[in-house]
């Protein structure tokens, strides 16, 4: 849909239909010191986890907009989704360690975890 805002002609695009967002969260690695200078393929990518009471995306800006995951969310009407970023040390077969973003989501009484890494520049969920 095209549009005009503030004088600007604008694009925008539907992600998903009938679902109002109750939480954004982007994963920023300038937000602390460790993760600053920390060199991540997914560093330049801009990534944003947007949940509604139904559903949970993970969607990348940049560099092309992409709905990268989505997760169904069950639970109480009363309650709203929680989101947060983290940033794990994980150790791999080879003894090699990486440290990759990782979202916390929950809702009512479960909690759901979500490991973004990267493999030969593309981005795995």
């Amino acid at each position: 849909m095209v549009g005009w805002l503030a004088g600007w002609l604008v694009d925008s695009i539907c992600l998903c239909v009938c679902v109002q967002v109750c939480v954004i969260e982007p994963l920023c690695f300038s937000s602390s010191p460790v993760t600053a200078a920390m060199s991540h393929a997914a560093r330049d990518l801009l990534m944003l986890a947007m949940a509604s009471l139904s559903k949970l995306l993970i969607v990348t800006l940049r560099p092309d907009l992409r709905v990268t995951y989505i997760h169904a969310l069950c639970g109480d009407a009363h309650t709203l989704p929680l989101l947060a970023w983290h940033f794990v040390t994980v150790q791999l077969p080879d003894k090699h360690r990486t440290v990759d973003p990782v979202l916390a989501f929950a809702r009512d009484q479960t909690v759901y975890f979500v490991q973004v890494c990267t493999v030969l520049f593309s981005l795995l969920i």
